[in-house]
């Protein structure tokens, strides 16, 4: 059909050839993009994120995502030992020991979640900031 052709000068075959020169193009493209790295954005290098938080605020942490059930693992809420390794591998941390950091913050603090604590009122302290403005 010529009607899709650019101009006149051109033939069915230099259209034909340029599309199949496009295609080729475009799936090099694309396996090099797949060939790339996940978590490499725009040419940055990876980054290496850790909590600088405490054991026992990464175990408070770890027990609330699971309490909550809002992480889940192939359709399934995470289990405390799924949502504790996601969180070890994530941010770089040894939390073998959760239970025993569990055990021990419930039985010397006077809040049962001084980290959670913390992140609440840090986020209300920046609502109330962002209403001010």
């Amino acid at each position: 059909d010529q009607s899709q052709l650019p101009d006149e000068n051109s033939s069915l075959g230099t259209y034909k050839a340029s599309w199949i020169m496009a295609d080729e193009r475009y799936r090099e493209y694309c396996m090099r993009e797949l060939q790339e790295p996940v978590n490499e954005i725009h040419g940055k290098e990876p980054q290496r994120i850790e909590f600088k938080g405490s054991k026992s605020a990464a175990a408070e942490l770890a027990i609330a995502l699971t309490e909550a059930r809002v992480l889940y693992f192939d359709d399934q809420p995470g289990s405390l030992v799924q949502v504790n390794e996601w969180v070890q591998h994530l941010f770089h941390i040894d939390l073998k020991d959760i239970h025993a950091i569990d055990k021990n913050n419930r039985k010397r603090k006077k809040l049962a979640t001084p980290f959670l604590n913390m992140l609440i009122e840090k986020y209300n302290s920046r609502a109330d900031r962002l209403l001010d403005q």
